[in-house]
């Protein structure tokens, strides 16, 4: 059996200038992380392809002849592909869909739908799926500072509630280092002019005690692991957001051996619901950081990597 996992073009997510790493699109980089985890599967034969039309797609499905095609979809990364090529093979078809239900392509011919944030409605073809987190990612052992230290990342857009985490650092702790790596968003902020200024807003909200470092340069994904663990903790504190999806960048913090938190935003509902002790509207971070890494290890077990397969897998072969 071959599989043709369809992911967009590094080039239309802009890649980081003055690098070779493709960024700026969390859509993109969990294409990727899909990529890495579904190669390993020896059930099947999967090939890689980054597309940026509907005719390099058509193109490639007369190169590749695949039997199952696999994509991980988002109308702003793939606008290209429309109902009519989705018909055009007898290949079946799954799509990884990453917002909520009532978006999915249902004009499109498909036979699965994967569902990022977890919906379960199979008598409508539409499947619940574990996370992609990294796979094994490499740990260093990385001194911790010793300042209690809390780290968190992303794109710097005004959502993600980053200068009040800030205040709330302060509001907990008469002495911290707050660690923040920022980077603008291709889609939404590709000049980075809003990265900037929630990185300024980030800094007024620091109260005296607590020590604001932040950096805004694209980083390859090694180096950002890194960066997490050498925090004591690691936090999200976005807007409420209920029409969005879940949140990607929480997924790196479930894969390295450090504390997190998040906060009850709507796209954190897969982790507060499960977890409500590591919700830090409910508790401190103090009391979160001293559970220790159970609520890590909770969650690498429950979206590992062999569940991950096995999904997908069951999808592509079953009737």
């Amino acid at each position: 059996m071959k599989m043709l996992l369809v992911n967009q073009s590094a080039d239309v997510c802009g890649t980081a200038v003055g690098t070779s790493e493709p960024g700026r699109c969390g859509v993109y980089q969990h294409g990727l992380r899909m990529k890495n985890m579904l190669s390993k599967d020896d059930r099947y034969e999967l090939v890689y392809r980054e597309i940026d039309s509907g005719d390099a797609f058509l193109k490639i499905l007369g190169e590749d002849n695949p039997d199952v095609i696999f994509y991980n979809w988002h109308w702003l990364t793939i606008p290209w592909l429309t109902a009519d090529h989705t018909r055009s093979t007898r290949a079946k078809q799954i799509v990884y869909h990453h917002e909520h239900p009532g978006l999915i392509p249902y004009t499109f011919n498909y036979d699965a739908v994967l569902m990022a944030d977890m919906t379960d409605i199979p008598d409508a073809r539409i499947y619940s799926c574990p996370r992609p987190l990294l796979e094994s990612p490499f740990l260093k052992d990385i001194p911790k500072n010793d300042i209690f230290t809390v780290g968190s990342f992303g794109f710097g857009l005004a959502d993600k509630g980053l200068d009040q985490l800030v205040r709330r650092v302060g509001e907990q702790f008469d002495e911290a280092v707050v660690n923040l790596h920022l980077t603008s968003a291709f889609y939404g902020d590709a000049q980075g002019y809003q990265m900037l200024a929630v990185s300024d807003a980030c800094r007024a909200a620091a109260r005296p005690g607590i020590e604001v470092n932040i950096t805004n340069h694209f980083i390859p994904e090694q180096d950002l692991i890194d960066f997490l663990r050498g925090n004591h903790i690691n936090v999200f504190n976005y807007d409420y957001m209920p029409e969005r999806g879940l949140s990607g960048a929480a997924d790196y913090a479930m894969a390295v051996d450090t504390p997190f938190a998040v906060n009850s935003s709507h796209m954190f509902r897969h982790i507060s619901s499960r977890r409500p002790d590591i919700n830090w509207d409910n508790y401190s971070l103090k009391e979160i950081y001293e559970l220790g890494l159970e609520p890590v290890r909770y969650f690498q077990k429950l979206w590992s990597t062999e569940n991950f397969r096995n999904k997908v897998y069951d999808l592509a072969v079953g009737e």
